[in-house]
């Protein structure tokens, strides 16, 4: 309950400080605003939320002493930030996608669709973790959006592991509360990354680590474009550009 309260403290004080496009003097962030934030346009496939109800109805539990229902409703972006993530694909050609960390597979499926529906035909995709029960958690979640699309086992488009990133990359980093192993990724990723990949980073204020780390990443001198939609934040290196953090209502 306290958590929960703190927590529409934040959106209070994000929504109090949050600006549109009119507020925005950084021409790339506000073509950001424009043409991605605000261009609501993005496609809506029923079961892509159908397989959140399923998750949400389910009675199964070990997920960090909470039940599978309450694991996706706490850790799993709302549709409004996946679709969101479908524009920045369209939108900045982006060519691969990696889900690194502890993922329901809701949000990676938003993005998997964007290749079987042909909209990025050469989307390559890739996830990166072996912590379990998340890792089998994600793996049913594939196997299931195989059969609502009936994808054959050489359809099956999803990789386990990558570490060259020579194509402009989306990489959504889930969980930033886990403390060793979330730096411990996202350095390893910010070695390799170019000045155009975006970083993602999902529920920023979901508890005090989540927020602490959030602001280490605002921080961090080697991400110059950094971005706050709430429950969604996004950085960039940018390294042509002085370095500023936006928060931006959504």
């Amino acid at each position: 309950m306290i958590n929960r309260i703190g927590k529409w403290f934040d959106y209070l004080y994000y929504l109090l400080n949050a600006n549109n496009r009119h507020g925005v003097h950084s021409p790339f962030v506000y073509e950001f605003v424009d043409r991605v934030l605000y261009n609501i346009s993005s496609e809506k496939v029923e079961y892509l939320e159908h397989q959140r109800t399923q998750m949400i109805q389910s009675r199964k539990s070990g997920f960090d002493n909470l039940s599978l229902s309450e694991y996706v409703f706490k850790n799993t972006l709302p549709s409004k930030y996946c679709e969101l993530m479908q524009r920045m694909v369209l939108h900045y050609g982006i060519k691969q996608i990696h889900d690194i960390g502890p993922s329901t597979g809701i949000e990676f499926n938003y993005l998997r669709y964007m290749k079987i529906s042909g909209l990025v035909p050469d989307l390559s995709l890739f996830y990166r973790n072996s912590v379990e029960p998340y890792s089998s958690l994600f793996k049913r979640s594939q196997d299931e959006f195989n059969k609502a699309f009936n994808l054959t086992m050489d359809e099956d488009d999803v990789e386990f592991s990558q570490t060259d990133f020579s194509d402009k990359s989306l990489f959504l980093f889930h969980r930033l509360d886990m403390e060793s192993s979330f730096w411990e990724q996202l350095d390893q990723v910010k070695e390799n990354s170019s000045d155009h990949d975006f970083f993602v980073f999902s529920q920023l204020y979901d508890n005090e680590n989540s927020k602490l780390n959030w602001q280490r990443i605002i921080n961090d001198t080697d991400f110059h474009v950094t971005i706050d939609c709430f429950h969604l934040g996004i950085a960039l290196k940018r390294t042509q550009q002085v370095k500023e953090h936006f928060q931006l209502r959504y």
